[in-house]
């Protein structure tokens, strides 16, 4: 049976928000390794908010392990700009969609007050 994780993250800079490792990097070599400890055969990453290149980080690492690894990612939906990138998004290596968590505080009214559409 193939274990696969659904939820991790990868990241090159910024500070995680508990429970999150606290460390400055997380990338593809340390997760395949604690994959490797696990028994975990692949994983969904899920691009942090805290690192504005972690999606970045992510399409690198499904690029070089297609197998393993695949992408839901965030793109800002209180960014104009970021409405311009759906319509390709899913054209990036691995990228299967996005993915919402809204935790932060300024994040819990988005649902209602139009930020999300």
């Amino acid at each position: 049976m193939q274990v696969v994780n659904a939820q991790v993250h990868i990241w090159s800079s910024g500070t995680p928000m508990a429970p999150h490792l606290q460390v400055s990097h997380y990338g593809a070599d340390e997760l395949l390794r604690e994959m490797a400890n696990a028994g975990v055969d692949a994983a969904l990453i899920h691009s942090p908010s805290w690192d504005s290149r972690s999606h970045e980080i992510a399409v690198e690492a499904a690029r070089a392990h297609p197998n393993r690894f695949a992408i839901l990612g965030y793109l800002p939906p209180d960014l104009v700009q970021s409405r311009a990138l759906i319509d390709s998004w899913k054209r990036q290596p691995g990228v299967l969609g996005l993915r919402y968590a809204l935790v932060r505080p300024e994040q819990q009214s988005w649902h209602a007050d139009g930020t999300m559409d």
